[in-house]
């Protein structure tokens, strides 16, 4: 996967990636909080908080070349950025199956995000 080398630290209110930026990455959590808000005619709408842990920058992978939403870090964080490519070349080494199920879940993801 990605070098340790690669970790960026980020503090409060820094953006990792905005709503509609080109997708070329997606992003582990290591430490902190980065929260994915969209900008709406009402103000700034918090989808969700993701912590240590989290990919953030998925649904690019499947059904999308740009972010759906703006990654704000919350609380200061450390992230490992994976380059779209690396990930999608080890998914294609998915049998078939495991792969549609990897799938599914990033969908299932996106459109309970979208309803929220």
């Amino acid at each position: 996967m990605a070098n340790i080398a690669d970790r960026t630290m980020l503090e409060d209110g820094q953006v990792v990636f905005r709503e509609g930026q080109p997708a070329s990455k997606v992003y582990l959590i290591t430490q902190g909080e980065v929260e994915l808000i969209k900008i709406t005619e009402k103000g700034v709408k918090t989808i969700t908080t993701c912590v240590s842990g989290d990919f953030i920058g998925t649904n690019a992978l499947i059904d999308n070349e740009n972010y759906f939403a703006t990654a704000k870090v919350k609380k200061a964080a450390t992230i490992i950025p994976v380059e779209k490519e690396t990930v999608t070349a080890n998914l294609s080494k998915l049998d078939k199956l495991t792969l549609n199920v990897v799938k599914s879940v990033i969908l299932r993801s996106n459109r309970l995000m979208d309803e929220k």
